[in-house]
């Protein structure tokens, strides 16, 4: 599996998944205009809903690299790719010494781990903050429980302020993580220490969004929390709901196994430290999957869920006397399921003819970069599919793709869900599309294409043909669908 995945750090596509060219784009962001958050009320409109550290860091890496932030797109997605390929590893070794706080059972540690990695998914290898936020959040995991349930030391203060600092400057949704985690390890404990490093990791974090409203402004604030609120109105006929479905389908069987096996070994020593494993697992189960109705999330919310539940059917099979065939039976049925969700979801696959279209579309793309920008001149140009905007990555180019993410949605999934953010209005948007402003829009060369934007710009109507792009220009003044 490891090495399917080696193979593909080294890939052409432009998302092995999770919307990854979206962080060589905030890349380029910082580079050319100077800042990760910028008014996205005003031209471009663009917006980042991450928090900085992952986009600074790679920025960092590839500027010492002395790579061009056009040109050399490949190597900075290897970049990305790799650092996320070594913090598997790095969470694989955290999964480890998890079990190992209970017993060194070998067969039992390769069980857990050969779990681990056939539940995440393409997220946790793609060039994207996932594999990194989760090692880290584990490593803090660790840290807290052998300081509260082992051997207190000073040092884990410091450590916990590093790692809490860390986690939220990578992934603002983390936070909900670790305050649950800290809720609950207070509600099992009942001490002061317990209260006051649930109030600790308040404070820290409090202080880390004051610190980056300084730096980074108002603009941060609406970037990072007017557009992370979507909401979808058509749920059951949205991509969200077969997303949910495949997940508990994944990690369901988890939790059930712990939680019966677990009732029948209440009174054994290590009870404590098992009862909080699955009552995180258990609250991680339940939010992993109300957020995966947010429009644009994945699977990929579940793994924090996946490493509670993982350690704690491995602290339960430890000390559990069930009967080894009807286990094995138990076994083999779950590993075929979640081998068959892998297949649908192509998590370990590779195509080595694929590889090979990707590489040439890439390559087709970045050279018809020059002939875009002759053709479109100081007009405004728009392209639905945002992977296309960092091979040309322009004072012309409009985004603006969180104000209308269902339409990128169906592009991309072929599922016409129906999103819109909460407490942002996209008026002003919308205006250079409905008045002419935007001239351009581009699409790759599609027969689907023609229905696509007349369903969703019918101002616009295809003219010509640029390589491998379809032209559609602004040809009336109709209002928008």
């Amino acid at each position: 599996m490891l090495s399917v995945r080696l193979v593909l750090v080294f890939s052409y596509s432009l998302d092995l998944e999770g919307a990854e060219y979206t962080f060589v784009h905030f890349v380029q962001k910082i580079e050319y205009f100077k800042s990760l958050y910028l008014n996205s009320f005003e031209f471009p409109f663009t917006n980042c809903v991450y928090n900085p550290f992952y986009p600074y860091f790679i920025w960092l890496i590839v500027k010492l690299a002395r790579l061009d932030f056009v040109k050399d797109i490949h190597a900075i997605f290897i970049i990305g790719r790799s650092i996320s390929f070594v913090f598997v590893f790095i969470q694989i070794f955290y999964l480890v010494k998890f079990i190992h706080l209970f017993e060194k059972n070998k067969t039992i540690v390769l069980l857990g781990v050969l779990l681990y990695l056939l539940l995440i998914t393409g997220h946790f290898y793609a060039m994207r903050p996932d594999a990194i936020v989760t090692a880290l959040f584990s490593v803090f995991v660790y840290n807290t429980v052998v300081y509260f349930y082992q051997k207190p030391n000073q040092e884990y203060w410091f450590k916990a302020a590093i790692l809490l600092i860390l986690i939220t400057l990578l992934k603002q949704d983390f936070i909900i993580h670790v305050f649950l985690f800290l809720g609950i390890l207070f509600l099992l404990k009942r001490t002061k220490t317990s209260f006051y490093m649930l109030v600790f990791s308040v404070s820290l974090v409090v202080f880390t969004y004051v610190v980056l409203f300084v730096i980074f402004g108002e603009a941060y604030l609406y970037n990072t929390v007017l557009f992370n609120f979507q909401v979808t109105s058509n749920v059951r006929e949205s991509y969200n709901l077969v997303t949910v479905a495949i997940s508990i389908c994944r990690i369901l069987p988890l939790l059930v196994f712990s939680v019966i096996f677990y009732r029948k070994h209440a009174s054994h020593h290590n009870k404590d430290l098992l009862l909080l494993f699955l009552a995180c697992g258990f609250f991680e189960f339940i939010i992993c999957h109300l957020l995966m109705f947010r429009a644009g999330s994945f699977i990929n919310y579940s793994y924090v869920a996946i490493l509670y539940l993982i350690i704690g059917c491995s602290i339960v099979l430890q000390i559990s006397s069930i009967n080894k065939y009807f286990f094995l039976i138990i076994l083999l049925g779950y590993l075929f399921g979640i081998i068959g969700t892998n297949l649908l979801l192509k998590n370990y696959a590779i195509s080595f003819s694929a590889l090979k279209n990707e590489k040439i579309e890439y390559q087709q793309k970045l050279q018809s970069r020059n002939e875009l920008l002759n053709y479109v001149g100081k007009d405004l140009l728009f392209m639905p599919y945002p992977k296309n905007c960092i091979f040309l990555f322009s004072p012309n180019l409009i985004y603006g793709y969180d104000f209308h993410i269902d339409r990128y949605l169906y592009l991309v999934t072929g599922f016409a869900s129906s999103t819109k953010l909460a407490y942002v209005k996209s008026d002003k948007y919308d205006s250079y599309f409905n008045s002419g402003k935007l001239k351009y829009i581009l699409l790759e060369n599609n027969r689907k294409n023609e229905a696509y934007i007349q369903q969703y710009y019918p101002t616009y109507k295809l003219t010509d043909t640029i390589n491998i792009y379809q032209v559609f220009s602004f040809v009336g003044n109709q209002n928008l669908k």
